[in-house]
């Protein structure tokens, strides 16, 4: 098959990156933990093939016969929802008075009776010929007036057309709604249609029993005006009854992570069957080939796009990092690391508090950044999310104590102080454990148990950062904080045999590195790498220490009977022998770029100058350092701040505007001369440095208080 030449060429130029693509999706499946998807759905009676242990912690719910009848209970015992009708009642009680006005407008008129009779009866066919009688009549009143209060007793109390219209609960109950207010009452304290006029009929026996037409009239009219005034509310009801009966917890108690649920060859029994069918129902719901494949190719397109967005994060900060494609491996390997330590221990309890999360981000902040430690952790956290199947809280315990180390190790690097970020690592990671372990509704105990295993973690990592900090400096050609604190003690080898070989060059130095560090502050370069540059960059005078100047004294200057030429020559030779001491004492090759920039490639004036007055024909070339010129910002502040404490210290009275025009010199030749011309300073921050210099050395060149004429005239 022929591929096109551009496609080709990318393939070329990206074989590294699509290998460990290639290579992680493979381990990725390899190592997946399938059984945590996998769940054997066992059943009561079953002998278990293997042991069953928990994968993660879940809610053990209950057997389903149990909760259906729970649910049917909880629905059972709401009460109906019945609607109190105002305007039924009302409508009832007014249809009564209306009856009673008319019959006065027709006791009044003149009509015959017999004329009052048919248009009363045609006006309320419902009413008998016989009861029409006695409402025209004397006693009519005292009908009317008994039918008007049991009226009002019986609707105050709620009348209902049939109570068998009513979906009673278990216990018999009714809730009543009227006027925005709910009552609970019993079903007998309402009535149906049957129930008020049986009602009427006792209530009557008992207070009139002599009286017969009320007997018989009073229950007849009250019949023919009464009308119910509740109804059901069979949506309300439904509603009740569905929330009641979903509001049942399905959950009787906590499945541990790493707990046992049954041993291989155990008879599975109804509480094992209850475990297990929990754990399906949480973990894994019965799937199709076509699901199963699904799911298998969507987990694989999630890591490979969070894989592959790294690998171009990464790729972005090559520049900036200095990234080589050992370190682009090694970042791989780090990032696949701690899938593969999952995948292999995912059965056992606490995992996610024994990953080397935190190691990991600890060792990248340190051979990195702390923004590239952080995106790298993010990406981390991301591949374990999915492949944990979205469940572990746990991770973040790691994501807080990652980023608390990643910002702490940088600040407190030293070896001297790793007992003080020991305890303090750890404590954080077991900390959070043990509060993301109780909110998760983790008993106690477990808590505890997590919260060691998250403290040994970070106790763990940072004893393995220590222990191999060095080896992976030599292997990736890095140099961490670490090592930069180490080389800032100044009980180091080869500091105090300048100290005591070379004084003058010791304070020189001293004072460079001061120099370097706070401007290297000012335009957030690494201060600490421009503060070791500036202890380290003139090692190479303690060969021959009294060939400079501030070594020398008064009465001897071993120039004075040397060539120009040579003496250029031995001037030169200390960034040869600065060199030579740093690979001896396995000084990182960072700090040995400093001793062979530091002049870059410029003259040594005093000895050309002098070449010059002896023959002016001198060639510039040979009184020039051999470089190379200065490359990151770092070894550029250094080169700056030899330069111009070297000037200042030159003269004979170090005032405040001697001092400015002697840098603004200094630098303006270092510019004019090409020194810059490899580094990637901008001409902002070189200004910046300059005026940093002179605040700095307009400090130290302060002056003093004449002690010798106090109190003289």
């Amino acid at each position: 098959m022929h591929i096109p030449i551009f496609l080709r060429d990318k393939i070329k130029k990206h074989i590294l990156d699509i290998s460990i693509l290639l290579l992680s999706i493979i381990l990725f499946n390899i190592f997946f933990p399938y059984s945590v998807y996998t769940i054997p759905n066992l059943k009561k009676g079953d002998i278990a093939s293997r042991d069953i242990i928990a994968p993660i912690t879940f809610d053990l719910l209950k057997n389903s016969t149990i909760l259906k009848m729970e649910r049917q209970l909880a629905y059972d015992n709401v009460p109906p929802v019945l609607i109190f009708d105002e305007k039924a009642t009302q409508n009832t009680i007014n249809e009564l008075y209306k009856l009673s006005v008319f019959l006065d407008s027709m006791k009044m008129n003149l009509w015959k009776q017999d004329n009052k009779k048919r248009i009363l009866s045609k006006r309320y066919p419902s009413l008998s010929k016989e009861l029409i009688e006695i409402l025209l009549s004397e006693k009519g009143e005292k009908v009317l007036s008994y039918a008007g209060g049991a009226l009002n007793d019986i609707l105050s109390k709620g009348v209902i057309s049939d109570k068998i219209s009513i979906p009673f609960g278990k216990d018999k109950k009714v809730v009543i709604e009227k006027n925005g207010k709910e009552h609970i009452v019993g079903v007998e304290e309402i009535f149906d249609l049957n129930e008020a006029m049986h009602f009427i009929k006792q209530d009557i026996t008992s207070k009139y029993s002599s009286n017969s037409f009320l007997l018989k009239y009073s229950p007849e009219l009250t019949q023919s005006i009464i009308k119910p005034n509740l109804s059901v509310d069979i949506a309300e009801t439904s509603f009740r009854r569905e929330n009641a009966r979903n509001s049942v917890q399905k959950k009787v108690g906590v499945i541990l992570k790493g707990e046992i649920i049954v041993r291989a060859n155990e008879i599975v029994d109804e509480s094992v069957e209850d475990k297990i069918t929990s754990m399906y129902t949480y973990m894994s719901p019965k799937q199709n080939s076509f699901d199963r494949v699904i799911r298998f190719l969507v987990k694989n397109m999630i890591f490979f796009i969070i894989f592959f967005l790294y690998i171009l994060f990464i790729n972005s900060q090559f520049k900036k990092l200095n990234i080589r494609k050992r370190d682009k491996i090694f970042i791989s390997s780090v990032f696949i690391l701690n899938i593969l330590v999952y995948g292999l221990f995912y059965q056992f309890a606490h995992i996610e508090y024994l990953l080397p999360v935190l190691l990991s981000s600890i060792l990248i902040s340190l051979l990195y950044s702390r923004t590239f430690a952080l995106v790298s952790l993010l990406f981390n956290l991301s591949s374990l999310i999915l492949y944990s199947g979205l469940r572990m809280q746990g991770l973040l315990a790691l994501l807080i104590s990652s980023i608390y180390a990643i910002y702490l190790i940088r600040e407190r690097g030293s070896r001297k102080h790793f007992v003080s970020v020991i305890v303090r690592v750890g404590l954080v990671n077991g900390i959070f454990a043990f509060l993301i372990e109780l909110y998760g509704e983790t008993s106690f105990g477990q808590a505890i148990i997590s919260s060691v295993y998250g403290f040994i973690n970070g106790v763990i990592s940072i004893i393995l950062v220590t222990a191999f900090i060095q080896i992976l400096e030599r292997i990736l050609g890095k140099v961490t904080r670490i090592s930069l604190m180490d080389l800032l003690d100044l009980n180091h080898p080869l500091l105090i045999d300048l100290a005591e070989k070379t004084s003058g060059t010791f304070n020189h130095s001293m004072v460079v590195a001061s120099l370097s560090e706070k401007a290297a502050l000012a335009i957030n370069a690494d201060e600490l790498m421009a503060k070791v540059g500036g202890y380290f960059h003139d090692i190479g005078k303690m060969e021959k220490p009294e060939y400079f100047i501030e070594n020398q004294n008064r009465d001897f200057n071993p120039h004075q009977s040397l060539p120009p030429e040579i003496s250029a020559t031995i001037i030169k030779e200390h960034i040869i022998d600065g060199e030579k001491m740093a690979n001896k004492h396995k000084i990182p090759s960072q700090v040995t770029a400093f001793i062979k920039s530091h002049h870059g490639t410029s003259t040594i004036e005093y000895f050309l100058e002098k070449s010059k007055s002896q023959d002016p024909l001198t060639d510039d070339n040979k009184y020039r350092y051999d470089g190379p010129l200065p490359k990151t910002n770092e070894e550029t502040i250094v080169m700056l701040a030899d330069s111009v404490e070297a000037g200042v210290r030159s003269l004979s009275n170090p005032d405040e505007q001697g001092m400015k025009r002697t840098i603004e010199t200094i630098f303006e030749k270092k510019l004019r001369d090409g020194q810059f011309n490899e580094s990637e300073m901008s001409v902002a921050n070189i200004l910046i440095i300059r005026d940093v210099f002179s605040n700095v050395l307009k400090g130290i060149y302060h002056p003093r208080v004449d002690y010798d004429n106090i109190g003289k005239k």
